[in-house]
């Protein structure tokens, strides 16, 4: 195997890891580890970025034969860990459930242009870079969210 063709299943195996990386997350905030649980959830939220990156610089064949199924588990793999980690927040440590609304809300937003996008023939996996610095922003309301209880908790 050529060393492109192996940094290609490397960004593959980031992308289906990141529901098990969501559970390893999950599991910190439920032992109360905030600080730990907020350092996997930041190297969860770089691993996004990175497995995209990283299948990019593969060769074209891996490229032609698995893109389109990476970019879909990818974005399931991204709503997954949204849904488990910000319910786990509400139940754990009480995030405010308005915060996960508009998160919810964003998330049929982009099901439905998604959805249309498929009926009109034009399929698109994941709208624009937006939606990534989004997702990006929702990750760190997480972390800050974990900081400012675990704050709380001592006082």
């Amino acid at each position: 195997m050529h060393l492109k063709s192996l940094i290609g299943w490397l960004g593959m195996l980031l992308t289906l890891l990141k529901p098990l990386f969501a559970l390893v997350v999950i599991v910190l905030i439920l032992n109360k580890c905030n600080s730990s649980a907020s350092v996997a959830l930041f190297c969860l939220m770089i691993s996004d970025i990175f497995d995209g990156v990283i299948f990019r610089k593969s060769t074209l064949e891996i490229k032609r034969r698995f893109n389109f199924l990476r970019r879909v588990l990818d974005v399931l793999g991204d709503r997954f860990c949204i849904v488990l980690v910000c319910v786990t927040l509400i139940k754990v440590t009480n995030l405010p459930f308005y915060v996960y609304i508009i998160e919810l809300v964003r998330e049929i937003i982009l099901i439905l242009i998604i959805g249309y996008s498929w009926v009109i023939h034009l399929p698109i996996v994941e709208p624009n870079n937006a939606s990534r610095v989004a997702l990006f922003m929702t990750g760190l309301t997480a972390i800050a969210w974990l900081n400012s209880y675990q704050v709380l908790v001592v006082l």
